[in-house]
């Protein structure tokens, strides 16, 4: 689509001339086990991972020299040290192994930043952070430092570039698999996890609930889960707090002529014209009791009886449910059936609030200028300001 950015972009890496090459980064923007390095002394290190849970983590670019980006976690498990300086073009990612320590030179187009600005360190205390004599500091949280140690949730300023710091691992990405769609790429470890098994059951016929509060993009997800379906009937969606109880089975299932007042003429329903194509029933916790085992006959039978009608008639639909509220606990209550539940709960996705997945900022940021202002993406700056802004609001 025109104007909107890849999810995953990739480093450019440019080794020296004398290397053992390996793809470090995967061909889908992701992270991947593999290395391009330099050695000067391998050592007895190998391939050895992550010795101790202190050394895992990330780092996200989310913003380079105020632009967003989309980049792709650079995994920290496997390094000894990580130095960021300003690149003269293309962003660059280069690793070497000297003296059997592994380190990464990153270079960012960024013209505020240094030369060489800053070094990332493993210590006994975690990763820390040290500003290399820059001419514009190094900032964590907004605040400058000379040296510092990192915690997971940390904003990293430098320039005009942002990173974001986890002190978790990122989800591991193989080099053959397919890029996700840019709806279902994050950079946040645990919803990575779900994406990937969400996509690996898109092309069935399983019901899916989506969890999460409002604004954590459930509709999203739910348009994306249809493009990959390969099914060929259309999405159709209903707000089901938003209709009156005797209007949303009249909406949803459809009706006879003559069933009622004003029935002038048959109507097939949402149900029956997403046939061969996915229903989206948003804030299903608001589905009146009275309409359930319906919704739960379709769901067993495949078949649905429009109001007014005696006869049941064949569909081939799936059902995407997304709500912000609890439904075991509406079970608990009587106000949400259990074997309704139970048939919707094919696969559950459970959306954190954006709060929760910050890194994914720049990102969504960049999606959100390529649809809005798809000829003015490149050249959007913000300040860092606004990035602190951005980033620390609640």
């Amino acid at each position: 689509m025109r104007g909107r950015a890849r999810p995953g972009a990739r480093w450019r890496v440019t080794p020296p001339h004398h290397i053992v090459r390996r793809s470090f980064w995967s061909e889908n923007g992701g992270v991947s086990r593999g290395r391009s390095e330099t050695s000067e002394d391998d050592g007895d290190r190998g391939d050895a991972t992550c010795p101790t849970p202190a050394c895992a983590g990330s780092l996200t670019l989310m913003f380079e020299s105020g632009r967003p980006c989309a980049t792709r976690p650079i995994t920290l498990g496997e390094l000894d040290a990580l130095t960021v300086g300003r690149a003269s073009t293309a962003r660059t990612a280069q690793l070497s192994t000297v003296g059997g320590e592994r380190r990464l030179t990153l270079e960012i187009a960024d013209r505020r930043m240094s030369v060489v600005h800053a070094q990332l360190r493993l210590t006994p205390e975690g990763w820390s952070i040290e500003d290399a004599s820059s001419k514009n500091g190094t900032r964590i949280n907004g605040l400058e430092v000379s040296r510092a140690i990192l915690r997971s949730g940390d904003l990293v300023e430098l320039g005009r570039s942002f990173f974001a710091f986890r002190d978790d691992i990122p989800h591991p990405v193989r080099s053959d698999t397919p890029e996700p769609p840019l709806e279902l790429a994050t950079r946040n470890p645990a919803l990575a996890r779900q994406f990937h098994d969400l996509i690996a059951i898109a092309r069935s016929s399983i019901p899916i609930v989506v969890r999460g509060e409002p604004g954590t993009g459930k509709e999203v997800v739910a348009q994306a889960v249809h493009q990959l379906s390969g099914r060929s009937g259309p999405l159709q969606a209903v707000n089901c707090g938003a209709l009156s109880r005797s209007l949303l089975e009249s909406e949803l299932f459809g009706y006879r002529k003559g069933a009622f007042s004003g029935a002038q003429e048959d109507r097939p329903g949402l149900i029956r014209s997403a046939d061969k194509g996915t229903l989206l029933l948003d804030e299903i916790g608001d589905l009146p009791l009275e309409c359930q085992p319906a919704l739960l006959r379709v769901l067993q039978e495949g078949e649905l009886v429009p109001v007014g009608g005696v006869k049941a008639i064949r569909v081939d639909v799936r059902i995407i449910a997304a709500t912000h509220r609890a439904l075991d606990d509406m079970v608990a209550r009587e106000t949400f059936r259990a074997d309704l539940l139970a048939r919707l709960t094919g696969f559950t996705v459970a959306l954190p609030p954006l709060r929760a997945r910050r890194e994914d900022l720049g990102a969504l940021l960049q999606d959100l200028f390529a649809r809005h202002a798809p000829s003015r993406t490149e050249s959007i700056e913000l300040s860092p300001t606004a990035i602190r802004a951005l980033y620390a609001y609640p």
